[in-house]
């Protein structure tokens, strides 16, 4: 998990899921299928305003073919007070 924030036209990681503000939670539901929920306790210093955001995650799926490596990107987002 990646929390990226978009700096001189390019997205940058800022955190992963080892930071203490963020939280990766995985949890099977049923034989074929798993939930995962990303968490970003965002900082009261954490710039707010125009900046944007966006919260990346890589992962590997078994399944009968073997394993298989996917990816998913949230939309962009600003932080409001």
């Amino acid at each position: 998990m990646y929390v990226d924030q978009f700096i001189n036209q390019s997205w940058i990681p800022i955190l992963t899921d080892g930071d203490i503000d963020t939280k990766f939670i995985w949890t099977r539901s049923g034989l074929d299928h798993s939930n995962i929920t990303v968490q970003w306790n965002i900082p009261t210093d954490q710039p707010v305003g125009q900046d944007l955001y966006r919260i990346r995650h890589y992962g590997v799926k078994h399944d009968l073919q073997g394993k298989h490596n996917y990816t998913g990107t949230s939309a962009s987002f600003k932080i409001n007070n």
